[in-house]
């Protein structure tokens, strides 16, 4: 960024003041100047990238040059010895947190676009890079948002980093004679900054996560996050996707937008995304529990820009408000009582056995087998089965269908006994952290209305299923979800529901949004 900040800048200043910069960039030792000088995580490739670039512009003192050099190309080295360069393209940063697999890529395709680096890694940089903007597009949801999972999830910094990449992909695509592929990275750079633009605050400037919380509540933060410099970064990513941008590429449909697809990356990222008909939905097979839980993650449509189930609640939270102790892990599905306990056990209580041991926690997730059953541009259908281990631990499976009406689950508890008592359970978005959603009960539907859309749960079988809000109203990232519930006849082990999101049409006059 100091790189972009001095060539918009050097010409508008005095002379003596582009002397003193010049020399201050010249005082620069990699080894000495960044704390990840090791060849890995995300940061170190933050400063290896921008380091390329002072080079280019001649910003590195003559005595240092070959020493800097030496220090970059070892550096690059060891990130691509580390394992975290994955088959799909993507980073694999500390327990594979989404936003920071885009986090590192953005900053090489940077590198790359700015022409700055033509050492022995260029190939397999060049590789990697175009084969994670694939995924990118795969993953990206069709209202532009970054999938989530992990730290940093939910910061519009995600998106302001993914216009970059899909604008330099857009680019790549084009010269290499592919205007349907570069169309699709032209859109998905627009969808994600529209996203982006959706949280301006009344004052200008964002909120930096995606609730309206006021900033000194630190609803959704990070320890590290501030609403100071993750607007700041996200305005940076945003003036470098400006930079690298060729409007005169034509947009074509996104993946998620036209759909048929089910993207399987339970390996290292333990997801799943899938789309038809412009239905998205996003899946953790194994969820670090200090910011997600294990299940569905969220459900977004075509054409409707915001969705009240983007995210569930975290049953280990460690992102704020630190005022709030409410601390309930919820995704959708059934829930489950023992013979002879009094606590009720789901899904959402199991976390990535990678994580167990940092918790000493006994309920984990392994292994989770997929199947995918129909890949269609208007349906898609697929399994997902989850071996379960430890207190309260059944087999559990969920099948898919997804279409251009949203999303129909069927889930099934096994076991060799039965279970004492089952109920069906959804985390409903009560509040976006500035004021209550409009929520409609009647009898096994459940309809959430919020900022022009309404979201539509309805359990389907067994018949008869009378919802009800339960429990205390839980943090996350989004704002605030209480637990939606309904007690199943003769703790039926199976249970069927779905999810429809649209844009509600006005009362009375059967066209616009609500």
């Amino acid at each position: 960024m100091l790189i972009h900040a001095h060539r918009k800048l050097r010409a508008h200043v005095p002379s003596g003041v582009a002397d003193h910069w010049r020399q201050l960039f010249f005082s620069l030792v990699p080894e000495k100047t960044y704390r990840d000088t090791g060849g890995r995580g995300n940061w170190n490739l933050v400063h290896v990238a921008g380091e390329w670039m002072r080079r280019k512009d001649g910003l590195v003192a003559p005595g240092q040059e070959a020493a800097q050099a030496a220090y970059l190309e070892r550096s690059l080295t060891r990130q691509k010895q580390s394992g975290a360069y994955t088959a799909m393209g993507m980073y694999h940063d500390a327990n594979a947190p989404l936003a920071y697999d885009a986090f590192p890529r953005l900053w090489l395709e940077d590198m790359l676009a700015d022409g700055a680096y033509a050492g022995p890694h260029l190939a397999h940089l060049r590789e990697f890079l175009t084969t994670g903007g694939l995924s990118t597009l795969l993953l990206l949801s069709p209202s532009g948002e970054w999938a989530s999972g992990g730290r940093s999830a939910h910061h519009q910094w995600n998106e302001a980093q993914v216009a970059v990449i899909c604008e330099i992909n857009a680019r790549r695509w084009k010269e290499w004679g592919r205007p349907d592929v570069a169309g699709a990275f032209k859109r998905a750079a627009r969808l994600a900054l529209a996203s982006v633009r959706r949280w301006q605050r009344p004052s200008g400037e964002l909120w930096i996560v995606k609730n309206r919380a006021e900033p000194a509540r630190r609803h959704g933060f990070e320890g590290y996050s501030f609403h100071s410099q993750y607007n700041l970064l996200a305005m940076a990513m945003l003036a470098i996707a400006y930079e690298r941008a060729d409007d005169g590429i034509e947009e074509r449909l996104t993946p998620s937008e036209k759909g048929g697809y089910v993207f399987d990356l339970r390996d290292t990222f333990h997801k799943v995304c899938a789309s038809a008909g412009g239905t998205y939905v996003l899946i953790d097979t194994g969820a670090d529990t200090h910011y997600d839980s294990t299940g569905l993650l969220r459900i977004h449509k075509a054409g409707v820009a915001l969705s009240p189930y983007s995210g569930n609640s975290a049953g280990h939270r460690w992102y704020g408000p630190a005022t709030d102790a409410a601390k309930v892990g919820m995704s959708p599905g059934i829930v489950w009582k023992e013979s002879g306990g009094d606590k009720w056990r789901s899904l959402a209580d199991f976390q990535n056995a990678k994580f167990a041991a940092k918790d000493n926690k006994a309920a984990t997730v392994a292994p989770v087998d997929l199947s995918v059953l129909l890949q269609r541009a208007e349906r898609v259908v697929f399994t997902v089965r989850y071996g379960l281990q430890g207190e309260g631990a059944r087999p559990l499976e969920e099948k898919y269908s997804v279409t251009a009406s949203g999303v129909e689950v069927v889930t099934q508890v096994g076991g060799a006994t039965a279970p004492a008592a089952t109920r069906v359970l959804f985390p409903v978005l009560v509040s976006d952290g500035a004021k209550d959603t409009r929520i409609s009960l009647s009898g096994s539907r459940a309809t959430i209305y919020h900022a022009g859309t309404a979201l539509t749960w309805e359990v389907v079988s067994p018949q008869g299923a009378r919802l009800a809000l339960e429990g205390p109203r839980v943090p996350t990232h989004n704002g605030y979800v209480q637990a939606l519930v309904a007690d199943l006849p003769d703790a039926a082990r199976e249970v069927r529901w779905r999810l429809h999101l649209e844009k509600p049409l006005r009362a009375g006059t059967g066209e616009g949004p609500a």
